[in-house]
Formats: structure tokens, sequence, C-alpha cells
């Protein structure tokens, strides 16, 4: 899944510089598991909350995982677009300072406009899969 791809490249790119990362999603400790055999996770801290991100209780969990923490990183990686874009701007109203990715399918002038008025980044799933064809399936694209 799209998080899983997420954690696996800060691990690779940005480990240190991040000391704990909360798993938000309504089959997380599935994919907490799966992760784990799959990639295994680095040094530091893990919580997993099982439910739907557009319930408020569930923020209020996250809240609690992320007490302590000065600028925490939120990657909203939903299967629904629009819940990534609603949830993302919530937490830039509640947390400043943040740093937030939203997934989307594909970007568009509108996500790319609410974006940028929100202070979050957008990845698009259809702009990670025409870079991955176009580096691993040089030949479809007209290269060598």
């Amino acid at each position: 899944r799209f998080n899983q791809t997420i954690l696996e490249t800060l691990q690779a790119q940005a480990l240190g510089e991040f000391h704990a990362v909360v798993i938000v999603d309504v089959h997380a400790r599935i994919q907490a598991r799966a992760f784990e055999e799959q990639v295994g996770f680095g040094d530091y801290s893990t919580e997993v909350i099982e439910g739907d991100m557009n319930n408020t209780e569930v923020w209020e969990q996250v809240k609690e995982a992320c007490s302590g923490v000065a600028s925490p990183a939120y990657v909203l990686g939903s299967d629904q677009d629009s819940t990534n874009l609603k949830v993302a701007m919530g937490l830039r109203e509640r947390y400043p300072a943040a740093r937030i990715f939203a997934r989307c399918f594909d970007e568009s002038a509108f996500t790319r406009r609410l974006a940028r008025e929100d202070g979050f980044e957008i990845s698009s799933v259809a702009d990670l899969l025409r870079s991955s064809f176009r580096l691993h399936h040089r030949t479809w694209f007209g290269g060598e």
C-alpha cells in the first residue's frame, strides 16, 4: 500500500530525522504486521491505531500518541482522495508546524491550489507510477 511505500522510503532516506511513526487505518494492525515482516521497522517508536481517518476519536488517539512531538509529520494515504484532503486541511489548522503529505490518485489544478493555500504536500499515485514505468520500462517509452 501507499503508506508502506512512503514509510520504507523514509526509513531508507531519512532515518534518524524522525523518532515516531503512528499508523492509522481501518486495517492498521494487518498493515503494521506486513510491514514488519517484509521490511522491518527502524529504530523509532511505532503506534498502531485501528480506525477510520474520518472519525474524530481516532485523531484524539493520534494526539495522545504524538504528545511531546514538537513538529510531527503526517502521511495521509487512505484510498479516498477527498478524505486525505479534508484531513490535511484540518491538521494544518491544528498543527501549523507539522509536515503533511496527502495522497491523491492524480494531481489536478484544484488539489495543487488546496495544497499551496493550506501548506501541505500532494503525493500523486499516478506520478509515482509514471516515474516507475519510465525508470524500469524505458523501452516502452522510447528509451533504451
